[in-house]
C-alpha cells in the first residue's frame, strides 16, 4: 500500500491532504497438489511519460491489471504451466464495468535445449473500449551467449471516440549475458508495424550486481 501526504500544489490538485495512491491485495488457496485459485485487487495507476508510448499501451496496461481478478493456476510435472483469469474493473461515472480475460500456457525444460516457450492471450470489453492481445515467446539458455529470447505479438482494439478498429504487430529478439561474476549486459530490439507505430525500438542495459 502506498499513501501520499500532499502539501502545496499537490494538496490543491488532489483536493485532500492524504490520498491512497496504490493498494494491492492478493491471496490464494491451494485446491490440490497442482492446482490453486487466487483473488487479487489492484488500483495501480501508471503515468506514461515517453512520446512513443501509444494509446494501446495504456489501454491494455490499465484494463488488464486494475480492479478485482480471479485467477486459476495449474502446474503439471514441473514442465507445463497453465493459468486463466477473469477480472472486473469499475470506474466512477460509468454504469457498466470493464470485464477482462486472460490465458497463459508455458512449457519449460525441453529435452534437447534449456528452453521455455509461452503463449499468452488477453482481452477486455468495457463500456467505451474493447481489445485483445496475443503473443508467443521463446527463451533459451546457452553456455556461450547467455539467455537468448525471441517473441511475436499482435493486438487490436476499438475505442468509441475512434471510429475504426486499430491493430499492430511486433517481432522482438534479445540477449541477456553475464560479464564475469558481477556485471551483466542486456540487448533487445523490437520491430513494430501497424496502425499505431511503425519502426524499431532498441534497448541496452549494463548492470552491476552487488
Amino acid at each position: 500500500m502506498e499513501i501520499d501526504i500532499n502539501t502545496g500544489w499537490r494538496k490543491t490538485r488532489a483536493d485532500d491532504k492524504i490520498s491512497l495512491s496504490r493498494a494491492y491485495l492478493y491471496g490464494y488457496y491451494r485446491l490440490g497438489r497442482s492446482l490453486r485459485a487466487g483473488l487479487s485487487y489492484d488500483n495501480l495507476k501508471r503515468y506514461w511519460t515517453y512520446e512513443y508510448i501509444t494509446l494501446a499501451d495504456s489501454l491494455f496496461d490499465n484494463r488488464t491489471r486494475q480492479g478485482v481478478r480471479l485467477r486459476i493456476d495449474w502446474t503439471a510435472s514441473g514442465l507445463w504451466f497453465l493459468s486463466g483469469s477473469l477480472g472486473r474493473r469499475d470506474n466512477s461515472g460509468e454504469t457498466d464495468p470493464t470485464i477482462s480475460y486472460s490465458a497463459n500456457l508455458r512449457r519449460s525444460k525441453f529435452p534437447l535445449a534449456a528452453a521455455t516457450m509461452a503463449l499468452s492471450f488477453y482481452a477486455f470489453d468495457g463500456p467505451h473500449e474493447s481489445g485483445l492481445n496475443y503473443s508467443f515467446r521463446c527463451q533459451m539458455s546457452t553456455a556461450k551467449f547467455g539467455l537468448i529470447h525471441i517473441g511475436y505479438g499482435r493486438y487490436q482494439y476499438a475505442v468509441d471516440e475512434i471510429n475504426e478498429n486499430r491493430s499492430s504487430w511486433y517481432l522482438e529478439t534479445g540477449l541477456d549475458a553475464d560479464l564475469g561474476a558481477a556485471y551483466y549486459l542486456g540487448l533487445s530490439g523490437q520491430y513494430n508495424s501497424g496502425a499505431d507505430i511503425d519502426g524499431w525500438r532498441f534497448q541496452t542495459e549494463l548492470g552491476f550486481r552487488f
